[in-house]
């Protein structure tokens, strides 16, 4: 049986699959927004690795709001490449110039440039 997008598997049109992605509200902490209002809280944190932290940050950073304030918590399971992980996502941070960031957790306390 050959590979189908779920939903043209189940003829779903893509006028509609458009449609719904659209509204989709996400509640896994994935881009999750807290509070409608701005300020609004956006919410990044299931299971955080360097590549999800990166497009979380892009994405935060090409939002048009201000102010911009993060705040990052460590990611875990990384092993030995923990420390060069984290200050990449530092560095990265700090090159997005935004209003303010939180560093939270050993490991991005650590080896701060």
């Amino acid at each position: 049986m050959a590979a189908h997008p779920q939903g043209t598997y189940f003829n779903v049109s893509f006028e509609n699959i458009k449609r719904e992605l659209k509204i989709i509200i996400p509640v896994n902490n994935r881009s999750q927004i807290i509070d409608k209002k701005w300020p609004s809280d956006i919410l990044d944190a299931y299971n955080a690795n360097p590549s999800s932290m990166i497009v979380a940050l892009e994405n935060f950073k090409n939002l048009n709001v201000n102010p911009k304030i993060i705040f990052l918590g460590d990611m875990f399971e990384l092993g030995e490449t923990a420390p060069e992980e984290h200050q990449a996502i530092v560095d990265l941070a700090s090159s997005m110039r935004f209003d303010a960031t939180f560093l939270i957790g050993k490991n991005f306390s650590k080896n701060q440039k």
